[in-house]
């Protein structure tokens, strides 16, 4: 019975995982640039470089990924 149980909970642990990396990349593969987006067209290369930076998307994309699903736990 408690094979079973870690079996199933290892499962559950593994559909996590992937469900929560797809729902990253998905988000990371939407077009256009966010910070455009949220800035607007005026907005300077030094202002989108330091909201960018503000926000971590200057990290690589593990790092941004192990950030993102801190804040989501």
């Amino acid at each position: 019975m408690t094979a079973y149980f870690l079996g199933r909970a290892g499962r559950v642990v593994i559909a996590l995982f992937v469900v929560s990396v797809v729902a990253f990349l998905l988000l990371h593969a939407t077009p256009g640039d966010p910070i455009t987006t949220m800035l607007g067209p005026d907005a300077t290369p030094q202002m989108a470089e330091d909201v960018r930076h503000r926000l971590g998307l200057d990290l690589p994309l593990h790092r941004q990924y192990i950030t993102w699903i801190g804040q989501v736990v």
